[in-house]
């Protein structure tokens, strides 16, 4: 309908896509590796081209930045326990 087509866009700051912008805001450190799982995936990372590509629907720009967060925290628990087993053989 006309109504949800000139519903507001949520996007965030500077345009990102706010899916991308919220998980960049939750990891700072990462945000370089957000914006190119983004580019990678959803061939853009600002809302307008994303939408206007049409690659992914903002659900899956969500699903997107929550699996790019979890194997983020996956790698780096890994790394931490690595490193408490090394400290532990020494």
């Amino acid at each position: 309908s006309d109504k949800v087509k000139n519903a507001p866009i949520f996007c965030g700051n500077h345009g990102l896509c706010g899916a991308a912008y919220a998980a960049a805001d939750i990891k700072p450190d990462i945000e370089d590796i957000i914006i190119q799982e983004f580019q990678l995936h959803a061939k853009e990372c600002t809302c307008d081209e994303i939408r206007y590509i049409g690659k992914l629907p903002c659900h899956q720009c969500v699903q997107l930045a929550c699996q790019i967060l979890d194997d983020y925290q996956v790698k780096q628990f890994v790394e931490e326990e690595v490193l408490w087993y090394e400290g532990r053989k020494n």
